[in-house]
């Protein structure tokens, strides 16, 4: 799945410039349907690195409306559906990823959860760079 950003507030009036561009096609890890909080769309940001955030879709228009074949879909406790990696659907997944460096590794942080958002982000991009989603380069 591929959306464009489209606006940089979301409905809440909150500026998001830091972390997106205008006109800029993104690759979405993950998609959340919450009747809480709406659906949202887990992106690369702008920062650098692997810095994933949740934002509104209605920041993006659609480019790509394919779901990614690494998804899964769950429902949790509070009523929201997540397609996402497996592996990212575990309860406390986010959470856990979090954890300040000083306090000791849950013991389900096996494997390493940077290595299993890093494998997940890669194949997910992979995947839709190669079958014919277009371009993903984020320049």
């Amino acid at each position: 799945m591929k959306v464009k950003c489209e606006r940089l507030r979301d409905g809440d009036a909150r500026s998001h410039e830091e972390f997106l561009t205008l006109g800029r096609a993104y690759v979405v890890y993950s998609l959340l349907a919450s009747p809480r909080f709406g659906i949202k769309v887990r992106l690369l940001t702008d920062l650098g690195g692997n810095a994933l955030g949740l934002f509104p879709i209605e920041m993006f228009s659609i480019v790509d409306g394919r779901l990614s074949p690494r998804w899964q879909a769950a429902v949790t406790h509070g009523g929201d559906l997540e397609f996402a990696p497996p592996a990212w659907l575990r309860a406390g997944f986010w959470e856990d990823s979090f954890e300040p460096d000083d306090l000791p590794a849950s013991p389900s942080a096996e494997p390493d959860r940077t290595s299993v958002i890093d494998s997940e982000m890669k194949l997910i991009a992979d995947y839709d760079r190669t079958s014919g989603g277009g371009s993903f380069d984020r320049d």
